[in-house]
């Protein structure tokens, strides 16, 4: 079996890092949190697995789709960091929410999208849209919540989710 998107690096966050064997360990006001895998049979792409940490069973959905694809996203930092592309799951934020939805980067289809959110919830009005196509190999994506334009991307384990992002707005 071909495992897509497992890199051999170590990623140090604000909040955590991934190790070279592959474990995702998230600090969370000192508390470290082993987040286990889940392999996930690809569709369209016969013989490969993609491996996502954090997610429940079944997640990513059914439906959910392998890039490459444009998507837009709020961040903080010009140019974008590993820090603004973390779930919920691993920041321990929303934990009334629905769990496969943690575990995945909210983004947006467009720009015009993500600059209306930007717009009209105060918290992001000092954010800036970045824009990047995510490859086939980065994870599994999906139309989601009632938010135009809202999508969910669910990362591949050791992906370097910021990579293909460029500030645009």
């Amino acid at each position: 079996m071909t495992i897509l998107g497992i890199y051999c690096i170590r990623a140090t966050t604000k909040q955590g890092f991934m190790t070279s064997n592959g474990r995702a360990v998230v600090h969370r006001d000192s508390i470290a949190i082993d987040i286990t895998p889940t392999v996930y049979a690809t569709p369209g792409l016969t013989g490969h697995s993609m491996v996502f940490r954090g997610c429940p069973e079944g997640c990513p959905p059914t439906g959910a789709v392998a890039g490459p694809k444009e998507l837009f996203r709020l961040v903080k930092n010009d140019p974008p960091l590993f820090d603004d592309f973390l779930t919920s799951e691993e920041t321990g934020k929303h934990q009334d929410k629905d769990a496969c939805i943690r575990c995945s980067i909210s983004t947006f289809n467009n720009q015009k999208n993500a600059e209306r959110l930007r717009k009209d919830i105060p918290y992001f009005r000092r954010h800036m849209v970045a824009a990047g196509v995510v490859p086939v190999e980065a994870g599994l994506m999906k139309r989601t919540l009632s938010t135009v334009g809202h999508w969910s991307w669910w990362p591949t384990a050791g992906y370097l989710r910021h990579s293909p992002f460029k500030v645009v707005a």
